[in-house]
C-alpha cells in the first residue's frame, strides 16, 4: 500500500466541497480494498496485517537499492527470517 498516496487522498476530505470529500473517501476505500485492509487495520497500528504490509514494503524498497553483496545477503536473511517468524 502506498501510504503517501492514501495520506494525500485523505487530506482532500478537508475540502468544503461535499463532492470532493465523498470522492476522496471512495478513493481511500478503493486503496484499502486493493490491499485487503480495513480501516481498523490502518488505524490500529498494532494490527498484524497492516504491520506485515509495512514490513514487506520496506523490504521491497531496501532490496531495490544497489547494495554490496554482503548487504544483499543481510536483506535476504532478514526477509527469510520475517517470512518464517514474522515480527
Amino acid at each position: 500500500m502506498n501510504i503517501q498516496k492514501l495520506i494525500k487522498i485523505l487530506n482532500l476530505t478537508q475540502s468544503d466541497s461535499d463532492g470532493e470529500v465523498l470522492n476522496a473517501v471512495r478513493a481511500a476505500n478503493a486503496i484499502l480494498a486493493k490491499t485487503g485492509l480495513s480501516w481498523s487495520d490502518v488505524l490500529w497500528v498494532e494490527s498484524g496485517r497492516a504491520r506485515a504490509l509495512v514490513v514487506e514494503e520496506m523490504l521491497v524498497r531496501l532490496k531495490a537499492f544497489r547494495v554490496r553483496a554482503r548487504t544483499r545477503e543481510f536483506l535476504d536473511s532478514l526477509e527469510e527470517f520475517y517470512r518464517k517468524n514474522g515480527f
